[in-house]
């Protein structure tokens, strides 16, 4: 933050204040919450849905918000409800679908970003093959 100040005169004096916008960038008005989806083991073929909220803290409309898959693995399906403008003090549901076609370990990071400021929620799933029933 930078401050001026300003001699006007005699006797008035100005002070213009300059919001750094690096400073900006680490206080977000938006909160992700939480920052995992762990889904539990799911069969293969089958699948299980689970969700993260996007939270405005500001007084302003948020109307920049991106969710975007990385590290993308084709078992998850990402779905942001109403996210792409999220009005004063609201919240968004993104919806997360993990349905696995092979076996194993699977992970996606997904990145949350509205201007200069991100987050990431990690998302994991473990899938395995179900035994013949009996």
């Amino acid at each position: 933050m930078f401050k001026f100040l300003i001699f006007l005169g005699f006797c008035a004096l100005v002070s213009l204040t300059h919001q750094d916008s690096a400073a900006f960038a680490m206080n977000p008005s938006y909160e992700v919450f939480p920052p995992f989806v762990q889904f539990p083991s799911v069969d293969v073929g089958g699948g299980r849905t689970d969700s993260f909220t996007i939270r405005n803290l500001g007084d302003q409309a948020l109307t920049d918000i991106t969710v975007l898959p990385t590290g993308f693995d084709g078992d998850f399906d990402i779905q942001p409800q109403g996210c792409e403008f999220l009005a004063a003090r609201q919240t968004c549901t993104v919806w997360v679908w993990f349905h696995p076609m092979v076996i194993g370990f699977q992970t996606l990071t997904v990145t949350v970003s509205s201007g200069a400021y991100s987050e990431t929620v990690d998302v994991s799933g473990d899938a395995y093959q179900p035994g013949p029933h009996r």
